[in-house]
């Protein structure tokens, strides 16, 4: 396999046009190729940029302005490919393995015309299928065997949780499999495997989730006659944001390979920041070792010449601590193009003092509102200027002194939203709120975390002549908690959410917030703060909108957002994009502490809290989340096209966290403890908590050193 490193704003898109077309010109048809990324959108934007490619290639015979030239014989080629190039292989990876499994479905128990389903849909009827096996369990009569039934003694009440997690985590590993010597994790998978059969089952060879098309993609590399056709149909493949891919997907590109299939990747480690999803940086870092490691891109027509030199300094002393990546990772980059000219900008501005950190952000996020109003100033329009911070509570403190002064913010929740399981959940508990009777919303409730009941259980209630009176019969605890959420429904839609999130309406008196993630949290926050911002009449007006975002997301991929102004996002929804001029709040706020582990580790094999190894593999985990974080900050900063601000908050006496460290040894004067200056391009400021601040001087300091 052959691997290329490209930094951020170096041309990973165009570099994959290029090699398209100069094997075109070459004599390989378009559609013996094929070109895959991580999402639909940037999936169309390469299609798009292809078809732009080969109508500069007919019209002029060169690309790029003449930075590439083809000989008069490759216009017919070009031409058939411009012809091709509606079915043309240029698509996500999940919609390559697909192509691949069409090639060969007989072969592999499929229909040939299956259909994608959503991975939250898969995991709902898993845990479906789990329900189901518990109580079958719980019958003596029950078709379950002895193994099965063992393990669900062993776990107890936990088993059907474990097994959920250890599926929604399958895209680690092709199989569920224990640690040596956990016998409780060997009960998990026991559970898991029999349950995934039971969905394999009804699931069939029609409908597959992602995971589910890539556990059959493997299967196919494993088969050589099915990989033989999948050969003859694409013998090239390239490959974009290698950085991304998960293990399943690194052993799927491996196998086509050793195949024989030509693979060439192109990717960056410094920003792999989808660990959530999967996403394992070790799979680029292991196809650079074994294979080809082509020439890095190093020419930037995002950055300004300024903003290249500080990212340059950024990454350079970040990989020479080992934090996020290593220097090969991290090569030097420079502005070209019409960015080289640009008159670039970055600033970095502490908040310091001893008053409390909440005190400090407050006056932090004042600062970002004052940096904002004086790019405005410059003639920057809002609409070309960003917020990014890691959650949603630190936009929300941003936001608040932006609407303070009168600056104009949107805050988007990034793409699919309103499908996520979580948020999905809090609408199912508001609407059986407002219609306890409606008997499809009431099922909703029971199948999930509120309810909880096994799918037989639900079947009863709801199939009653009342099913609230069945209700009342069979879980009188789920009986009061509707009674309660119905109450507070009438009080008004941010009541009934607030006690949605966090009353203790669950089985066992637990809230819904103690069954969220860290991220998953924000994003129920994030819906509040959404009701907070723009309260609709009722609740019945904020469900229909919400329904309504939910089938736009499914349709067009973004969720729309209202107004104009100054984006504020998460660092990860922020990933593929960029703005003239870019904040990057709270810099003092992400510590080195080692967050609490989960129950349950999957690393390929899995590990339960219990057994031996789950130590080790909760430290693995806690470093790769350090290492992340680091390159979260990279992201971040590489944003910004001409202007970078970077804020922080830094209590005296407390430790300074990772990235305000980090920032401190980039280069003298750029961490907590800066002296105000100006020079080069940078502008250092610090403020205090009171409003008082120690400016930079007003012209340019000719002894201030560059960095």
């Amino acid at each position: 396999m052959r691997v290329r490193v490209a930094s951020a704003g170096t041309g990973k898109t165009t570099s994959l046009v290029r090699r398209l077309l100069a094997r075109v010109a070459g004599g390989a048809p378009l559609r013996r190729a094929a070109a895959v990324t991580f999402t639909r959108a940037a999936a169309a934007e390469l299609r798009e940029r292809v078809a732009q490619g080969l109508d500069e290639a007919l019209a002029s015979g060169a690309y790029l302005g003449g930075v590439d030239r083809f000989p008069p014989e490759a216009a017919p080629r070009f031409a058939e490919a411009r012809r091709e190039l509606d079915g043309a292989v240029l698509t996500t990876i999940h919609g390559f393995m697909a192509v691949g499994l069409r090639t060969a479905a007989p072969l592999l128990g499929l229909d040939p015309n299956f259909a994608a389903m959503p991975e939250w849909e898969a995991q709902a009827i898993f845990e479906e299928e789990l329900h189901g096996l518990a109580y079958a369990v719980g019958d003596p009569d029950g078709e379950v065997d002895r193994a099965t039934r063992d393990a669900f003694a062993r776990l107890g009440p936990a088993a059907p949780a474990l097994a959920a997690a250890a599926f929604r985590d399958r895209s680690l590993a092709d199989r569920f499999e224990a640690a040596p010597g956990d016998a409780d994790a060997a009960a998990v998978a026991r559970v898991a495997q029999v349950a995934y059969a039971r969905f394999r089952a009804r699931t069939g060879g029609v409908r597959l989730a992602p995971s589910e098309i890539e556990r059959a993609a493997l299967r196919q590399v494993a088969s050589p006659e099915a990989t033989a056709r999948l050969a003859a149909r694409v013998p090239f493949v390239l490959v974009d944001e290698f950085q991304d891919v998960n293990p399943l997907q690194g052993r799927y590109f491996r196998a086509l390979e050793a195949a024989g299939i030509e693979v060439e990747a192109v990717g960056d480690p410094k920003q792999s920041i989808y660990g959530f999803r999967h996403a394992d940086v070790e799979v680029f870092r292991r196809a650079a070792r074994e294979g080809e490691v082509l020439p890095p891109l190093t020419e930037s027509r995002r950055h300004a010449p300024v903003v290249a030199t500080f990212l340059n300094a950024l990454t350079g002393r970040l990989a020479a601590d080992g934090r996020g990546f290593v220097p090969d990772e991290a090569p030097d980059v420079v502005s070209a193009g019409a960015q080289a000219e640009v008159a670039g900008r970055v600033e970095v501005h502490w908040v310091r003092g001893r008053a409390r950190l909440d005190a400090l952000r407050r006056r932090e996020a004042v600062v970002v509102a004052e940096r904002l109003e004086a790019a405005h100033a410059r003639g920057r329009p809002w609409t070309e200027m960003a917020v990014l911070a890691r959650g949603h509570h630190a936009l929300e403190r941003v936001r608040a002194a932006l609407l303070a002064r009168g600056v104009p913010a949107v805050l988007g929740q990034g793409r699919g939203y309103y499908e996520r399981t979580e948020i999905r959940d809090l609408v199912a508990a508001l609407r059986v709120g407002v219609e306890p009777n409606h008997r499809p919303s009431l099922a909703a409730w029971l199948r999930g975390p509120f309810g909880q009941a096994a799918p037989a259980e639900i079947e009863r209630i709801v199939t009653a002549d009342d099913p609230l009176e069945a209700l009342r019969r069979e879980r009188p605890d789920r009986a009061e908690a509707l009674r309660r959420i119905a109450d507070e429904v009438r009080s008004g839609p941010l009541d009934a959410l607030r006690t949605v999130l966090h009353a203790p309406l669950l089985p066992d008196g637990e809230r819904f917030t103690e069954r969220l993630t860290r991220r998953q949290r924000e994003n129920a926050d994030a819906l509040l703060f959404e009701l907070a911002e723009r309260p609709p009449g009722d609740l019945e007006l904020a469900l229909e909108r919400m329904d309504l975002l939910s089938r736009r997301a499914r349709e067009a991929g973004d969720v729309p957002a209202e107004g104009a102004g100054v984006t504020l996002a998460t660092i990860h929804a922020a990933k593929g994009l960029e703005w003239p001029t870019v904040v990057v709040f709270d810099l003092g706020a992400y510590g080195d502490r080692r967050p609490a582990p989960e129950p349950l580790f999957q690393d390929g094999r899995l590990h339960l809290r219990s057994g031996p190894g789950f130590e080790e593999a909760a430290v693995a985990h806690a470093e790769r989340a350090r290492q992340e974080s680091y390159r979260l900050l990279y992201v971040a900063a590489s944003r910004a096209r001409n202007e970078l601000i970077l804020t922080g908050s830094a209590a005296e006496g407390r430790t300074p966290g990772p990235w305000a460290a980090a920032l401190a040894r980039v280069g003298d004067g750029l961490g907590p403890d800066l002296r105000p200056r100006a020079g080069s391009g940078f502008l250092l400021g610090r403020h205090d908590a009171d409003g008082n601040e120690a400016p930079p001087p007003a012209a340019p300091d000719p002894a201030a050193p560059a960095l």
